[in-house]
């Protein structure tokens, strides 16, 4: 998180693993030393409480101005792990843009396996 008066930013970074499965440690310092991601399990077979657990991760990483990006639809038994990469910025642009130009719109990639 950085407030410094001219901008806002906080990123939440996760990682959400399938908990049939374990992060080895290297990894999991990896993760939290060079990315600032936090490792954790989930448990597929719950997708709702999985959700939850990662929206709110989001929420309290995000000031609670990013929520419900994960649906209980997009976690099943199938699900390996979860990739969260979410980011607030408001600021003032150095360069001010038409906003005509703008729209808003949320990419979520979905992969499936065979």
């Amino acid at each position: 998180m950085n407030t410094n008066g001219n901008y806002e930013l906080y990123i939440a970074n996760g990682l959400f693993l399938n908990k049939n499965y374990e992060f080895k440690s290297s990894f999991i310092n990896i993760a939290n030393n060079y990315f600032l991601a936090e490792t954790k399990n989930i448990d597929v077979t719950n997708s709702f409480g999985s959700s939850e657990m990662i929206n709110n991760f989001i929420s309290q990483n995000t000031n609670g101005l990013i929520n419900n990006i994960i649906s209980s639809s997009d976690i099943n038994e199938n699900t390996v792990l979860v990739i969260v990469n979410a980011i607030y910025f408001y600021g003032k642009w150095a360069t001010k843009f038409n906003k005509g130009d703008t729209k808003l719109e949320i990419s979520i990639f979905r992969k499936q396996i065979l």
